[in-house]
C-alpha cells in the first residue's frame, strides 16, 4: 500500500507453530512385548482474514496506520511417532490429526510503515517498506491441545477438559492399545500478534 494513498483492502493469512514436543517412550503391550517409539506432537493454528487498513498520515516517509481484521482460526494438534528401528512393525491407527477445532475472530491494531525507497538511488518511490505493527486478536471459545501446558497457578479462565490419547495397533499381533499424548484445554480465544516485516510493492 502506498503512503499517498490513505485506505486499502487485503488478505492476511498466517500460519505458526505454537506447541511442539519430541519423545521416545516405550510402549508395552497386553502380550509382554515392548516397543520404543519416537513420538511427535505438534499444536499448530491457521488464520485467514480479510483486512482493512487507514493511514494516518498522506505522503510521509514514516506512515502510521489502524487496522481492523475478521475472519476464521482452526487449531489443530497434528500426531506422528516413528519406530527408530522399524522392527517392531507397529504405527498408530490415527496417523494424523488428533484434535482439531475452530472459532470466528476479529483483530484490532495499528503500525507504522517506513519508506526505505530513499536509501536507495535510482529507484522509484514507494517501492520497499518496513513495517511494524501489533494486532490483538479475540474469538468464541476453542478445544485446544498445548504441549507446553500451563500450570495452575497461571491457568486463569484455562480449565482443562480431558484426556488426549492416541489409538495403536501392533500389525504382528494385532493388538489394539491406547496411550495418553497430552491434555485439552478450554478457552476463549486471545492472541497478540506483534510482527516486523519487510514489503515489496509491485509496480503499476
Amino acid at each position: 500500500m502506498s503512503p499517498n494513498k490513505r485506505f486499502a483492502l487485503g488478505v492476511d493469512l498466517n500460519y505458526s507453530v505454537y506447541g511442539f514436543d519430541q519423545s521416545r517412550q516405550q510402549y508395552s503391550f497386553p502380550d509382554g512385548t515392548t516397543a520404543d517409539m519416537d513420538v511427535n506432537v505438534t499444536n499448530s493454528f491457521l488464520n485467514g482474514m480479510f483486512s482493512a487498513r487507514y493511514n494516518l498520515m498522506k505522503g510521509k516517509m514514516f506512515t502510521p496506520y489502524v487496522g481492523i481484521k475478521g475472519g476464521y482460526s482452526r487449531f489443530r494438534t497434528l500426531l506422528t511417532i516413528n519406530d527408530p528401528d522399524d522392527l517392531d512393525s507397529c504405527e498408530p491407527v490415527e496417523k494424523d490429526i488428533l484434535l482439531t477445532d475452530g472459532s470466528w475472530i476479529y483483530s484490532l491494531g495499528g503500525g507504522v510503515s517506513y519508506d526505505l525507497s530513499s536509501l536507495f538511488k535510482k529507484t522509484r518511490p514507494d517501492f520497499l517498506f518496513i513495517n511494524l505493527s501489533a494486532y490483538y486478536t479475540q474469538g468464541g471459545e476453542i478445544n485446544y491441545m498445548n504441549t507446553d501446558a500451563p500450570s495452575a497457578n497461571h491457568m486463569g479462565s484455562t480449565s482443562r477438559s480431558h484426556d488426549l490419547e492416541a489409538t495403536f495397533i501392533n500389525t504382528q499381533t494385532q493388538i489394539i492399545h491406547k496411550h495418553h499424548v497430552g491434555n485439552v484445554y478450554t478457552d476463549a480465544l486471545r492472541m497478540m500478534d506483534i510482527r516486523f516485516s519487510l514489503t515489496f510493492r509491485f509496480p503499476h
